[in-house]
């Protein structure tokens, strides 16, 4: 009798990863566009949407609840929880048609859609990834829904964490050429709470790195153990 083929660990990190960095961009694309949502008339580059307010602030609330529903979704892809690549679909899918309907939007009106644009492109990865997922010679490779493991779970989510860590950190970098105006680089405008919020994504991602590699090194010291 053949023995049964082991899913894949690795696709599982590197989709849950992918599903945590668009959650993160999500979440941060909702948050950015308040400054054009409540104060585009501040901004030079931003004069011509003074009349489309209204419309940023449907994209704020709507993109800040899509974000926290793909982190969610990262929650539950980690847990291996019920219907937890369903949650993701959803989210992507969502995320990606929101995204794209605000980028079409900013090119229209102001001829740029930056930084929107990058975020709707990670997003299209994230989706393409998961829709690769549900080939069937892939979708019995990758195992979202089955028996969790502590370690190799906690692995992923403080992979996850870490980079959403470090996004947030650099938002004023990445985000900046979009966002400078006058010498003013408006992205770095929340500077101590983006730090705040990065460096205490970083540090729960290390905890949970930690505690994957006390539980691995703890496993295999019980199997040596057992084996005396």
């Amino acid at each position: 009798m053949s023995e049964e083929k082991k899913p894949s660990n690795f696709l599982r990190f590197i989709g849950t990863l992918l599903m945590g960095l668009t959650a993160a961009l999500l979440l941060l694309a909702g948050i950015g566009t308040t400054c054009v949502a409540f104060g585009a008339e501040k901004y030079p580059s931003m004069v011509s949407l003074v009349d489309y307010k209204w419309l940023y602030q449907v994209f704020v609330v709507l993109t800040v609840l899509v974000g926290i529903f793909a982190m969610r979704a990262t929650v539950n892809l980690v847990r291996k929880g019920k219907n937890a690549y369903r949650q993701a679909l959803i989210a992507l899918t969502a995320g990606f048609l929101i995204g794209g309907i605000h980028m079409f939007v900013s090119l229209s009106l102001r001829g740029s859609a930056a930084p929107v644009n990058f975020i709707v492109y990670i997003n299209a990865i994230t989706l393409l990834v998961f829709l690769i997922f549900r080939i069937p010679g892939i979708r019995s490779n990758v195992d979202f829904e089955g028996k969790p493991d502590d370690s190799d779970g906690d692995y992923t989510a403080g992979a996850a964490l870490i980079m959403g860590g470090l996004l947030t950190l650099t938002a004023h970098l990445w985000a900046g050429n979009t966002h400078t105006w006058n010498g003013i680089n408006y992205a770095d405008a929340w500077h101590s709470q983006l730090s705040v919020i990065g460096w205490g994504l970083i540090t729960c991602g290390a905890l949970f790195t930690g505690r994957a590699l006390f539980r691995r090194n703890r496993t295999s010291l019980e199997f040596h153990k057992s084996m005396r």
